[in-house]
């Protein structure tokens, strides 16, 4: 029986699954198998000058220990940039002609080379540990184009040349709704069934409702918030204040550690090795959170800077707001009764921020809100799932 791999292209990472009869393998791209907490974040390591040189692969990384690496490499090789890459998905879905990495705003590259460079990481990584011929299926949001359905199948074709059929598709609350069915203890009565995808890029939200053993799509929404944002504010203030670029990647590494060990709420945290810079160096909107004269002391005896819990706050404000507003938005004019709301998603393992997600949902049926374990690979998981049903295209 021919192996099906199945990718989730997400906005912080990718992940696949190897899929053979009912037999499934949950496979990280750096070899890891099923022992992958989430999704991993590609970096590449590069001379700014020419990105995409020739040894691009060697250069290359998927996963935690290879992105110290990576640091490391940086830290002794000045004339190289880790591209700390987020926005995958924004590159593929939105058919961007350019992205920056989050680390280095001004630098601008291809976004189809970029994503190249993914499909070909991607291929490594699958055919050293596939060694048969295989097919290809791709999750993507419910409402995705068949115009970009093609673009998709084009771009996977030119790098996948040994492909001789059609990827499929698997749309992503379809996969999240599958793979909550197998933790939910009572689901035979389940026919509506609404699905918060809270990712790293996106939050997309879908009513479904199950009939014939087929979804049918109700209602689809989407706002651009997640935490790739949350990121994204943090090293706003780090480009406001600190110049070097050598050293921003490992800042955004421990912001990145800071901002998910806590239980609800937030912690303080300090970075230190930073090379120097005075207190007007920070961009107005961070100024609020120090005084000048312990920040620029701390500064001189420690080149240390302490980030309070309403700094870690403040950070995610902006995202869980816009997040709130798309969930109240999709459920104003519902008038079907819901049987159960399920929220998957990386960034609703914050209990953070699922409990302000919770609290956009009309009061009478909060209650029938889940959360699924395992948030960030439920989605990968359920397409497996998915493949198994008639819902693919």
């Amino acid at each position: 029986m021919t192996e099906t791999i199945i990718i989730d292209l997400g906005t912080t990472g990718i992940a696949y699954i190897s899929q053979q009869g009912q037999k499934t393998v949950v496979r990280s791209p750096i070899g890891i198998v099923q022992k992958m907490k989430e999704p991993t974040t590609l970096h590449i390591v590069s001379d700014k000058v020419d990105i995409f040189g020739p040894d691009i692969l060697e250069r290359s990384y998927f996963g935690e220990q290879p992105t110290r690496s990576a640091v490391r490499y940086m830290q002794s090789h000045s004339q190289y940039v880790d591209y700390n890459f987020h926005g995958l998905k924004t590159v593929v879905y939105s058919l961007q002609e350019h992205i920056s990495p989050i680390n280095d705003p001004t630098l601008h590259v291809s976004a189809v080379e970029l994503f190249k460079v993914v499909l070909m990481l991607l291929k490594q990584a699958i055919t050293a540990q596939v060694k048969q011929s295989f097919n290809l299926a791709l999750l993507v949001p419910a409402n995705t184009t068949d115009l970009l359905k093609n673009h998709l199948q084009q771009l996977i074709k030119s790098i996948f040349t040994e492909l001789t059929t059609n990827i499929k598709f698997v749309q992503e609350p379809v996969a999240a709704t599958k793979f909550a069915f197998t933790q939910l203890q009572n689901n035979q009565n389940l026919t509506s069934i609404a699905v918060l995808d809270l990712g790293g890029g996106t939050c997309d939200f879908s009513l479904l409702q199950l009939k014939n053993n087929e979804f049918i799509f109700k209602k689809t929404g989407a706002v651009f918030a997640g935490g790739y944002f949350v990121d994204q504010k943090f090293m706003n203030f780090v480009n406001s204040f600190e110049k070097n670029q050598r050293l921003k990647t490992g800042f955004l590494n421990q912001f990145q550690i800071a901002k998910t060990n806590y239980n609800g709420q937030f912690k303080p945290f300090a970075v230190k090795n930073w090379s120097g810079g005075n207190f007007e160096h920070i961009a107005p909107e961070f100024q609020q959170f120090w005084k000048k004269e312990e920040f620029e002391m701390k500064m001189l005896l420690k080149k240390e800077i302490e980030f309070s819990a309403e700094f870690v706050k403040y950070c995610y404000e902006e995202t869980v707001d816009k997040m709130k507003t798309g969930i109240k938005q999709f459920f104003e004019n519902i008038d079907e009764e819901i049987d159960q709301i399920i929220v998957v998603g990386g960034l609703a393992e914050s209990k953070f921020v699922f409990k302000e997600a919770v609290s956009q949902i009309p009061a009478q049926i909060q209650g029938k809100c889940i959360q699924i374990a395992q948030g960030s690979l439920s989605i990968i998981k359920g397409g497996s799932l998915g493949l198994q049903s008639q819902n693919v295209e």
